[in-house]
């Protein structure tokens, strides 16, 4: 065999039997995890699909149901946790902005979120992008720049633009 050339380890049918009886199995575990809801086959779907490419990359082979079914759980938890958090640091975000209109009375919920959205709305895309990532999905700025197909000091750049404009767009509505 050529050095240049890595060795491709190609299924075996039985292997892709084997394979496919555990992503179905997994899939039913996900079903039971997930529970009712509209999204449940696509959500158990994917927890079976990451739960065989983690024990693809981790060397595991298709019979190792326990650990399969273990990294399917934590997945999920971990999935559920991180949906938490997003969720806590939304309801912050909004929570915590001043709500003061001009007339110094306290300003509805309503017409704060619309505030923010028409604030929102003088954001270029790519600087909406970047803070809502940067902010709300509380992501890296590397992780920013590969989501986005750019470098961090643009995504950088782009969150700090950002938070400049929303600044005074929001003062200029007197939130």
């Amino acid at each position: 065999m050529n050095a240049a050339m890595p060795m491709q380890i190609r299924p075996t049918p039985r292997s892709d039997d084997a394979w496919r009886s555990l992503f179905l199995r997994l899939r039913l575990v996900g079903r039971s995890v997930v529970g009712p809801g509209r999204d449940r086959d696509a959500r158990a779907d994917d927890l079976a699909q990451e739960t065989i490419a983690r024990l693809l990359r981790a060397g595991k082979t298709s019979s190792d149901f326990a650990y399969a079914r273990k990294t399917l759980v934590r997945l999920y938890l971990d999935q559920e946790r991180s949906m938490r958090r997003r969720l806590a640091r939304r309801m912050a975000w909004t929570a915590g902005r001043p709500k003061a209109n001009h007339d110094g009375d306290a300003m509805s919920d309503a017409e704060a979120m619309v505030a923010a959205q028409q604030a929102m709305a003088t954001l270029s895309p790519l600087q909406r992008s970047a803070f809502a990532l940067r902010v709300i999905e509380e992501m890296r700025y590397d992780e920013i720049a590969a989501a986005m197909n750019t470098s961090a000091a643009s995504a950088r750049s782009s969150v700090y633009a950002a938070r400049q404009r929303l600044s005074r767009a929001l003062e200029e509505m007197k939130l």
